[in-house]
């Protein structure tokens, strides 16, 4: 390795996805750019699941650099084309059943609900690999010209103007260090602990959940449901329980990605034994915790677990502050709620392309403060908002039904704001509520880039309500009545932002991508009819990537 340098740009902590496209992007913008990380790669990471918001940030941040390979990454069609060598899977939607009271997988009591995201395999979801996809994200950074260090940790940071920190190879002694100083560090490491004791503190996780999780061989998959939209295990699956919910996420090579979240309180009510700190687990452990599912038990009689299956004592955790005048934070470094809506890659993208206009050289001294205080104010905001809508889920996990028709407030919400992204439609019922800083303060010209409205409807009042509604509905009722009321509400709370005919009697609970309701509802993105027509190639991932780039407005990497 050459010599060191003893001052950066950047200095960015974690190299996984998120730290790896951030330093990537400021490296090609002309910066100096330092990445810095405890592990090594390719190494097992959490979340693994993508969603059409995702898959468009990625789009974005490919047509803004001009990264093909990155492109090629936001869809399974293409990135079965161009990156073969790289393991993931074909994820079609959202499905949802019942594995309690003896029933499981696809022959439960409770009709099971599966709404799509796309509408054929190729423009499709993909779940990631991670181990694959951070190791290549990190390799194209540093061929872009980032120095990465792996194994190696940050030690006496110190957050003032500039930054200043000393940095050493993992297990050498305290004397051994490299002094750098940095202008500006992102903490993109995840768990938040790296600022731990130098800024800020924590705060109660909005739920109290358990995690035990690995990667599984051999699992069956679940049989399709005559008239299904799609094959079930193409998709994230998710089966309730009286403890919690357990996911699987299945890769193309039939590896499959398991976790159950185990509700604490739940558990410690039911005598069911919780995990100790760090705690290595077998797959007895998943049998011992699905002693109500016999299906689930029974698909997992043929399976083995590959590599260890670990205990997360806690899922949720949240750190605060979001920012500071020379260092900022990830999203997936200020908290985690609940993996259930498969919201933090999309988050985190989204992170990255703020800071990446944060952090622009072309970006005046004061309103890279400006634009630095409303990412702050945002994924603060979207914070709270996605707690409101995973404690209203978490009330209602034991209930297939009640669950099916409280998730068509996050559907409606990310397929309202897909739909506005695609067709490039300013307009969110209610009006905006992005900052009380003005556009033009910002730097942006008419409106803000996609990147800086509220992630989900975070800066809309409409989704915000309907959220508030339906989670006070499943919080404080309980059986019957609370189904019937959200099946009676939910369609109105989500009129003015439901643009895919959610919620509808005569469709639920299986929801294929049917473009009528868009058609029939074209007026709540105030769009005609034909306007609607005329964007559907856009809409249906139709626009190659040399099409849609020879239509940006501005050179690719400005701000």
């Amino acid at each position: 390795m050459s010599r060191l340098p003893d001052r950066v740009d950047v200095l960015i902590v974690g190299s996984g996805f998120g730290g790896s496209l951030l330093a990537r992007g400021l490296v090609e913008m002309g910066l100096e750019v330092l990445v810095v990380d405890r592990g090594r790669h390719p190494r097992f990471a959490l979340g693994e699941s993508t969603t059409p918001l995702g898959n468009l940030a990625l789009e974005r941040l490919a047509l803004r650099f001009g990264w093909r390979d990155v492109w090629d990454l936001a869809s399974w069609g293409r990135w079965q084309e161009h990156h073969a060598d790289l393991r993931g899977g074909l994820k079609r939607g959202f499905s949802f059943f019942s594995a309690s009271s003896g029933a499981g997988a696809a022959d439960g009591a409770e009709q099971p609900v599966l709404v799509a995201a796309s509408p054929n395999d190729r423009v499709a979801d993909v779940q990631w690999f991670r181990a694959d996809v951070d190791a290549e994200l990190c390799r194209r950074a540093r061929e872009a010209g980032a120095i990465v260090l792996e194994e190696w940790e940050v030690r006496d940071l110190d957050l003032g103007g500039p930054v200043r920190a000393r940095l050493r190879p993992v297990g050498s002694g305290e004397s051994v260090g490299h002094g750098i100083r940095a202008d500006f560090l992102v903490d993109g490491s995840g768990a938040g602990r790296l600022l731990e004791g130098r800024v800020g503190g924590s705060r109660p996780a909005p739920l109290d959940t358990a995690l035990l999780y690995g990667h599984l061989q051999g699992l069956p998959r679940i049989d399709a449901p005559h008239g299904a939209p799609y094959p079930p295990s193409w998709s994230a699956v998710h089966h309730l329980l009286d403890i919690g919910w357990m996911y699987e996420l299945r890769f193309d090579d039939d590896l499959t990605s398991c976790g159950i979240v185990l509700d604490r309180k739940r558990c410690r009510d039911r005598g069911v034994a919780l995990p100790g700190p760090g705690e290595d687990a077998g797959l007895s452990s998943f049998e011992d915790h699905l002693a109500g599912a016999p299906k689930l038990l029974e698909r997992l009689e043929a399976t083995e677990s590959v590599g260890p299956l670990r205990w997360l004592e806690r899922v949720g955790w949240r750190v605060e502050p979001v920012a500071g005048d020379h260092w900022a934070r990830l999203p997936h470094s200020v908290g985690f709620i609940d993996p259930m809506f498969s919201t933090g890659i999309a988050w985190t993208l989204l992170g990255v392309e703020r800071l990446l206009d944060v952090l622009a050289p072309d970006c005046p001294e004061a309103v890279r403060g400006r634009r630095l205080r409303l990412y702050s104010e945002l994924v603060d905001r979207e914070f709270d908002h996605l707690a409101g809508l995973l404690e209203g889920a978490q009330a209602t996990w034991s209930d297939v039904d009640a669950l099916g028709w409280y998730s068509m407030v996050y559907f409606a919400a990310a397929s309202f704001t897909e739909t506005c992204q695609r067709l490039d439609v300013q307009r969110h019922p209610g009006g905006p509520e992005v900052d009380p800083t003005s556009v033009d303060d910002l730097g942006w010209r008419g409106h803000p880039p996609w990147a800086w409205r509220g992630f989900l409807g975070a800066d809309d009042p409409e989704v915000r309500a309907a959220v508030r509604e339906a989670r006070r509905v499943a919080l404080d009722q309980g059986g019957l009545g609370r189904v019937e009321t959200l099946r009676r509400h939910v369609p109105h709370w989500i009129q003015k932002f439901n643009v895919a005919g959610l919620g509808r009697p005569d469709r639920h609970p299986w929801y294929p991508v049917d473009l009528d309701p868009l058609r029939e509802d074209c007026d709540r993105l105030g769009l005609t009819l034909p306007q609607v027509e005329g964007g559907l190639p856009r809409l249906l991932g139709e626009l190659s990537y040399d099409e849609l780039r020879s239509a940006l407005p501005v050179p690719a990497g400005t701000s």
